[in-house]
């Protein structure tokens, strides 16, 4: 229902949802495609919302300037503590891709012989 209620708002219609202290939020990428989606879930209830079919450009985005407002806060344990592991996990995500480019261009190098 919230989903139908979304995709037919004007641009300037604006939704709020209060008092989500409680929820788990989780960002979905699909390999097959240029969309992404976001889901809010009650972890009480188990309600969720769910905003589908967004662009992964925008989901980035949103995600990139949500790390640079990290940096403009007061330092804090809990924020340092995240931004160590979002570090950790990029580098981590980045090695394998590194090791599978590697393994790709091995295997061009091996054809071509």
């Amino acid at each position: 229902m919230y989903f139908i209620l979304l995709r037919q708002m004007q641009k300037s219609t604006e939704t709020k949802f209060r008092g989500l202290g409680g929820c788990a939020v989780e960002l979905h990428t699909y390999a097959w495609g240029n969309d992404s989606s976001i889901t809010i879930r009650d972890t009480q209830r188990g309600d969720s919302v769910v905003l589908d079919g967004i662009s992964s450009q925008y989901l980035c985005g949103g995600i990139l300037n949500y790390v640079r407002s990290a940096g403009y806060r007061e330092e804090s344990a809990e924020q340092r503590q995240f931004l160590e592991k979002l570090s950790t996990e990029l580098g981590t995500v980045l090695k394998r891709w590194e090791s599978k480019k590697a393994e790709a261009e091995a295997e061009a190098t091996e054809a071509t012989k």
